[in-house]
């Protein structure tokens, strides 16, 4: 799933404007459709409805943190793939994303190809995972009609 245009729709949530901007121009320089949100609490509202490939969310901002938003994302979008990103990563703090279901975990400032790489990765798991959904759902079906015969 993407934009009308097959391009991959990427939300970036972070509370910082400058970083919201370059990671929006290297993105859409990849032909990639990023938007961006400087205020977390309005990521769940802008995924309401509407489907994005990946997010980058920042873990550390003033109105909720980036932890604590990730588990709420992923209720609204489950397919999503969240890549936390941070400028004051640790070991642990990884982990926990980790364990909350993050996709991946970058340190700030995160260098082009490592960011469109990690991108790369989450949006090629994402189809393989869409198509084995979208299998299954078609194997329930021929079930269903082969049960009905």
């Amino acid at each position: 799933m993407s934009d009308e245009n097959g391009h991959p729709r990427v939300l970036i949530v972070d509370d910082d404007p400058a970083i919201c901007r370059s990671l929006a121009k290297i993105l859409n320089a990849q032909g990639m459709k990023a938007e961006s949100l400087t205020d977390p609490t309005k990521a769940l509202g802008q995924l309401d409805g509407r489907f994005y490939n990946a997010v980058l969310l920042d873990i550390f901002m003033p109105e909720i943190s980036g932890l604590d938003l990730l588990p709420e994302i992923l209720k609204v979008s489950p397919n999503t793939k969240v890549i936390m990103v941070t400028g004051h990563g640790d070991k642990e703090t990884a982990i926990e994303a980790l364990r909350r279901g993050a996709f991946d975990f970058l340190e700030k400032p995160a260098r082009a190809q490592l960011l469109l790489h990690t991108i790369g990765r989450a949006l090629s798991l994402q189809r393989a995972e869409l198509e084995y959904e979208k299998a299954c759902l078609e194997l329930e079906a021929r079930k269903s009609e082969l049960e009905d015969i």
